[in-house]
């Protein structure tokens, strides 16, 4: 609830701050209110105006008018990645255990909700938060992938990077990276 709150405020900061220029985050998606989920935390937490994602903009710029514990989430948000998510197992009502097919880096995700539709073997292309030793998605799109068709992304984003092993978690936080995804 908190994380829908800071960038729905993120989201109307940005349209005053830059306009046209963040209404272009949009031009990424086919259709970005389908794909809302990712889109909203995407449009905040990784694409760039003109050279910073508009959450860095925000903590400099709004800095005052956050409480602690809203400035240390949004810091947790930058390490974050955006790439294409395994599950290996699922917790009904309460988690999902992912894999990252492109950095080997696993997390036991809390999620009620997509724990309740998602399963093993699906994927999902999304960001996954570490925060106080708890781990969330924070942008996921709404389409799990079957294993074929995430087994074509992963082989597209390896093409792209150039990288047949473990790829370095600094190549998929950049935000080209995650446009292309």
């Amino acid at each position: 609830a908190q994380d829908e709150r800071l960038v729905a405020q993120m989201r109307r900061y940005a349209k005053r701050r830059f306009g046209e220029a963040w209404v272009g985050a949009a031009d990424d998606f086919a259709d970005a209110a389908e794909a809302v989920q990712l889109f909203g935390p995407w449009s905040v937490y990784c694409f760039e105006v003109p050279s910073r994602p508009i959450v860095a903009w925000f903590l400099e710029e709004c800095r005052a008018r956050l409480g602690a514990g809203e400035r240390e989430w949004l810091l947790a948000q930058q390490p974050a990645w955006t790439s294409i998510w395994e599950v290996l197992a699922v917790e009904p009502g309460k988690s999902v255990t992912v894999r990252d097919l492109l950095s080997g880096e696993e997390r036991r995700v809390h999620e009620a909700r997509g724990s309740a539709v998602l399963a093993p073997r699906d994927s999902i292309l999304g960001r996954v938060v570490d925060h106080e030793g708890v781990s969330v998605f924070c942008g996921i799109h709404p389409r799990p992938l079957a294993p074929f068709e995430a087994a074509e992304v992963v082989r597209k984003a390896r093409s792209k990077l150039r990288r047949q092993s473990a790829v370095p978690l600094e190549r998929l936080r950049g935000e080209p990276f995650g446009r292309f995804l």
